[in-house]
């Protein structure tokens, strides 16, 4: 009996859970203010925000004046918070009185854009109509659906329509992804009243476009952009230059590459070979095959004043007469 009672007892979890409720989170009014106001955000206006603050805080009893000023702050909005942060509010009234300052700074300066948000109903309507006319301005009423008021935007409109029509899907799904692209492209379009498009009177040039970037990153693969458009006749004299494989056919080991002139000369021209290469005449001590693309080539131009002056001069090479080993014998 006392183990069913004990298992009646477990497994009733509802009032387990109403127990541990009570004992660790009591239902009273100081914990449902203190609740409300970490929940409390800034909706409507600054007004309406610290009125509804200052109701909830009647009932906290036991908070301190940091966790009211932080709870207040975090509840703004950005734009207020920033301002009330940089002004050094230290405690709630202080900040309570600098955001009424700031609201009524604000709409007396910049208006207020939290109300232009807001729908405009036939009361409203009437409001502006009226204070319009007596400011002498004409109010032509336009929609997002139909602005047939609004020539720029039907403009707009009219080209991303284009646009879309030629790109978009056979499901027509997928012009939500294009309208990004869609905004760069009519950034990029010069205006005929201006002469400018919209990113050069923005920040005084054009972007870099995916073309552009592409072009830079594969103009390595296209050597005709890089050529030069060089022609030699036979009988002129043109510099030969030392690449690593023609180097290491002509050099000597104890001759460091790094301290040479990187070209060698001058040689006379015999012959072109096809349309990208010519045949040289090359000195004996030149082991290599005398035929030599355009690129390796430069024409060399005489020294008028010491013609010696611009000669190769090589080092000669190195006769070893002494081994480190000694030839015994030599077999047949």
């Amino acid at each position: 009996m006392t183990q069913s009672a004990n298992r009646d007892r477990i497994e009733t979890w509802d009032v387990l859970k109403k127990e541990l409720k009570d004992q660790f989170l009591p239902c009273n009014t100081s914990w449902l203010a203190r609740e409300s106001l970490r929940k409390l955000k800034h909706a409507g206006t600054v007004r309406d925000y610290v009125k509804e603050f200052s109701s909830l805080m009647l009932d906290v009893r036991d908070m301190s004046e940091e966790d009211k000023l932080f709870n207040f702050l975090s509840g703004l909005q950005t734009w207020a918070q920033t301002e009330l942060r940089r002004q050094g509010v230290k405690d709630l009234p202080s900040a309570i009185s600098a955001a009424d300052r700031l609201v009524d700074f604000r709409v007396t300066n910049h208006s207020d854009p939290e109300k232009k948000k807001q729908d405009s109903g036939k009361e409203k309507g009437r409001f502006w109509t009226a204070l319009f006319n007596m400011m002498g301005t004409e109010l032509k009423f336009s929609t997002a659906n139909h602005p047939q008021t609004d020539g720029q935007t039907e403009r707009v409109n009219a080209l991303v329509e284009d646009y879309l029509r030629h790109y978009v899907s056979a499901s027509q799904r997928n012009w939500v992804d294009l309208l990004d692209v869609a905004q760069f492209s009519y950034n990029l379009h010069k205006s005929s009243a201006t002469g400018m498009s919209p990113f050069e009177l923005a920040y005084g040039q054009q972007p870099t476009t995916p073309h552009e970037i592409s072009v830079q990153r594969t103009g390595g693969k296209c050597p005709a952009a890089y050529r030069r458009h060089v022609e030699f006749g036979a009988g002129d004299q043109v510099l030969l230059k030392l690449t690593p494989q023609i180097w290491k056919k002509i050099s000597s080991k104890s001759v460091h590459r790094g301290l040479i002139p990187k070209y060698d000369g001058p040689f006379e021209v015999m012959s072109k070979v096809g349309s990208l290469a010519y045949r040289l005449k090359l000195p004996d001590r030149l082991k290599i095959h005398p035929t030599f693309h355009v690129s390796f080539l430069k024409k060399f131009h005489q020294d008028l004043l010491d013609a010696a002056r611009q000669q190769t001069q090589r080092a000669p090479p190195v006769i070893r007469k002494e081994f480190e080993k000694t030839v015994l014998k030599i077999r047949s």
